[in-house]
This record gives structure tokens, C-alpha cells and sequence, in this order.
């Protein structure tokens, strides 16, 4: 063999180093005529193989999707993790475009991954005030390298909605929840207002707001827990009512703080297993709103589901 020939050789070889694919011999094949011998040929000749496809890595999440809601105005947090069935590196944690004004996560990108190790990813869900009602659907992709690998499906719900509290609610698009006194365990407090209240936390005029909460269940006859708790109050009205297909009392009933200021209130008391469950509206008496303040109150107890 020539140098020439050498060259070319080692210049196809280096050309198959570079594309990725394979570089191999062939002999061309020829079958024995009868009664002769085969006679091989000169020499072999060369031939290169087509560039291995790249394989990804079989991530596994946990939990194998994820299905949540999140209320318009707040933010909440949830972890989910993958492993790998084999070592990898430039591994980046992606999010469809449908899903990016409503989710984040974090970490974004991770330098290595090793075979098995459990990778924990904590999404942030959120929405603006005037998000739209609605579901959105995409994936969130994991990536090595170029490859991309097993996505995780997610489905989130954009709702006016509350989960707390051993309830989740739905409600009016007029009404805003207080998260910050929620985060202070303090009761599902829903308001008309922005919660703008006037000094002193007093409902403004044209306002209303809504509080639930639970306590655990009195010893004591219910009727017994509703007077002592109204002692001070002008109680209109009790009457039976059905909430979640259960026997509930509604009081109707004014608080006089001044002379110049009352609230007129509903009260819900429900009592469940082991818990007692309270919702009330309030609004300032004579409040020429009332009609709809207490259309959309029903409206939010008739979305009242028990969590606990």
C-alpha cells in the first residue's frame, strides 16, 4: 500500500471519528464457482456506519403526575423528584410555554446527576387577580444534554378557590380571600373590598365578608353553643338548613357597635364528626346590597366541600 493510499485512509478514518459513526472493513463476498476455489479479492474495502442514535436515560418521577389547583392572587409550593436509571450530566429541568405563566421550578439545571439518586424539584404555583378561570395542561421536561427524556404531565386548575380549614370553596369573582390571615392560621376570610378595611377593621360601607372556620365540637347542645356565643347580638331568625346534605342551624342576626354602626350577619353553624364548622356573612345593616350579599354567601356555601 502506497502513502497515498495511507492518507486516504487516515483521512476517512478521522472523517468517522468527527461524524460519530462507526469505521469497519468489508471483503466483498463471492461464492465458489463449482469445482473451483474462491479466490479472495485484492483488498478489503472500507466502510462507515451511520451515526449512533443517542440514547436518553429513564427518569422516573414521583408522583408519576401532577393534578392541583391554585386560586387567582395566591402562591403555593409542591415537590415532586425523578431518578435516573443512569449517570448523567447538563441535565436541565424544563417547562412548556402553556405552563409558564402559572409554574416554576427549581433547580433549573443540574451539572451532574448520578445513577439513582433521587433529584427533589419544588414547583411554584401561582396566579395573578385576573387570571382567567380554567384549566391548563403541559409537561415539565427533563433534559440531558440535547436528549430529551420521560416529561412529567401536570394539569393545573385556575380557580377562585380556598382549600383549608378541612373545606375547599369556590367563589365569587367579586371577592377576594385574605391569604395573609390565612398564613396566620386564622380563619378563610373572603371580602368584597380588597380588605381595605376602615380603622379599627371595620367593614366599609357597600362592603361584606365572609369568615369560616371550624372549632372542635361542644359537649354542649347546639342551640345551647349559639346562645352563649350571640349573647349580645339581636337574633332575627334560626332556621334549619342543608349544607352538604347535612342538617345545619342559620341565624340571622345585628351586631350595634354604635350608634352609627351595625352589622347584619348570617351564621352557618355545622356540625361534622368530631369538629363544629362556622361560616358567616356580615355587612353593614341596611346596606342596599344585601340582596346580592347573601345570593353569593349561598353561592359559596353550595360549593362547600369537606376535606377532612
Amino acid at each position: 500500500m502506497n502513502h497515498r493510499s495511507i492518507k486516504i485512509l487516515i483521512s476517512l478514518t478521522i472523517i468517522a471519528v468527527v461524524v460519530g459513526g462507526g469505521l469497519y472493513w468489508t471483503w466483498p463476498h463471492e461464492p465458489a464457482e463449482p469445482g473451483r476455489s474462491r479466490v479472495l479479492p485484492a483488498g478489503p474495502t472500507l466502510a462507515i456506519s451511520p451515526p449512533a442514535a443517542e440514547a436518553a436515560p429513564t427518569i422516573t418521577w414521583n408522583p408519576t403526575s401532577v393534578t392541583d389547583s391554585v386560586a387567582t392572587g395566591q402562591t403555593k409550593t409542591l415537590r415532586v423528584s425523578f431518578t435516573s436509571s443512569q449517570p448523567a450530566s447538563n441535565v436541565s429541568v424544563d417547562i412548556v410555554p402553556a405552563l409558564l405563566p402559572f409554574v416554576r421550578v427549581s433547580p433549573t439545571t443540574l451539572p451532574s446527576v448520578a445513577q439513582g439518586q433521587t433529584i427533589h424539584v419544588t414547583l411554584t404555583l401561582s396566579a395573578s387577580k385576573n387570571s382567567p378561570v380554567g384549566t391548563v395542561q403541559g409537561v415539565i421536561q427533563v433534559r440531558v444534554g440535547p436528549v430529551l427524556a420521560k416529561p412529567l404531565p401536570v394539569n393545573i386548575t385556575i380557580c377562585r378557590c380556598v382549600t383549608a380549614k378541612g373545606v375547599s370553596l369556590d367563589y365569587p369573582s367579586n371577592w377576594q380571600l385574605n391569604s395573609q390571615l390565612l398564613d396566620l392560621n386564622g380563619p378563610i376570610a373572603l371580602n368584597t373590598f380588597s380588605n381595605a378595611y376602615g380603622e379599627g377593621g371595620i367593614i366599609p360601607n357597600g362592603g361584606a365578608e365572609i369568615d369560616i372556620t371550624t372549632i372542635p365540637l361542644p359537649t354542649q347542645p347546639l342551640s345551647g353553643f349559639i346562645a352563649k356565643e350571640l349573647v349580645d347580638a339581636v337574633i332575627e331568625s334560626t332556621t334549619a338548613v342543608t349544607v352538604i346534605g347535612e342538617t345545619a342551624t342559620q341565624v340571622t342576626y345585628i351586631d350595634t357597635y354604635t350608634p352609627g354602626l351595625s352589622y347584619k350577619n348570617v351564621a352557618i353553624y355545622f356540625p361534622h364528626g368530631t369538629l363544629l364548622y362556622k361560616l358567616y356573612l356580615s355587612y353593614r345593616a341596611g346596606d342596599p346590597a344585601e340582596p346580592q350579599f347573601l345570593a353569593e354567601f349561598q353561592q359559596v356555601v353550595n360549593s362547600l366541600q369537606l376535606t377532612q
